[in-house]
């Protein structure tokens, strides 16, 4: 019985040194090409009727687009981004609103905390430091 066992016994301790001596994969870095293209929805959008919900878009070619709430009616801003170390950063080139608070904005950045998006930048119009957007409408 010993002889049957012993065999299996070195294999099973084997298996276990190969499997526990392989280093851990690194986490793949946040790329567009690993998720994040496409519509994003403020997390508390419920509180908006459908039209005047704040969307982030992101566009394979490096580009956004952002409907924003302006308290007063909608506005949107685009611009380009880059993804580094799970930080999204945009720099805005157009917006299409003026004498709103925020309307000075000219980039902001949004971290990756599972699957949702959290702005971190100035506030404007509704969008206030902190704002999450996930990737489905509630």
């Amino acid at each position: 019985m010993l002889r049957k066992i012993a065999p299996l016994l070195m294999l099973c301790l084997l298996l276990t040194l190969f499997a526990c001596g392989q280093p851990a994969p690194e986490s793949e870095p946040v790329s567009p090409a690993t998720g994040i293209l496409g519509k994003w929805y403020a997390y508390d959008e419920s509180c908006y009727p459908d039209e005047y919900a704040p969307v982030l878009t992101f566009n394979a070619d490096g580009t956004f687009h952002f409907l924003v709430n302006l308290l007063e009616g909608m506005g949107s801003m685009t611009g380009t981004y880059e993804v580094r170390d799970g930080v999204i950063k945009c720099a805005v080139a157009d917006k299409d609103f003026l004498g709103f608070r925020g309307d000075d904005i000219t980039s902001f950045e949004l971290s990756v905390s599972r699957s949702t998006l959290v702005y971190h930048g100035a506030a404007f119009g509704a969008n206030e430091a902190e704002t999450g957007f996930v990737r489905k409408k509630a």
